[in-house]
């Protein structure tokens, strides 16, 4: 596992290393997710989702009037986007400055 630092300003503010921003897929204006698992520990996911992302996880049949959309099934479909799109942008990440 590699082990990349960054140090919290005073005014809470940190910069993400370029390795780091570079393997998430950030870019300005992106969010991050901080998750905290049972045992306390942290995760970090890029939040990426714009409308032109969405176009087409719905996939055939998704404007068939007879299917039902609801929100689960939105959110399931965003969820899978999401995934897939983790799985495209999983390049080493090496440690650098900034």
């Amino acid at each position: 596992m590699k082990v990349i630092e960054a140090t919290v300003t005073s005014k809470g503010q940190v910069t993400i290393p370029s390795s780091l921003r570079k393997a998430l897929g950030l870019k300005v204006g992106d969010k991050l997710v901080f998750a905290q698992d049972a045992h306390g520990r942290f995760t970090v996911e890029a939040r990426i989702v714009t409308l032109a992302d969405l176009r087409g996880i719905v996939g055939p049949g998704g404007t068939d009037p007879e299917i039902a959309v609801d929100s689960e099934r939105v959110v399931g479909w965003i969820e899978e986007s999401r995934a897939a799109r983790w799985r495209r942008m999983q390049p080493p990440i090496e440690a650098d400055d900034a």
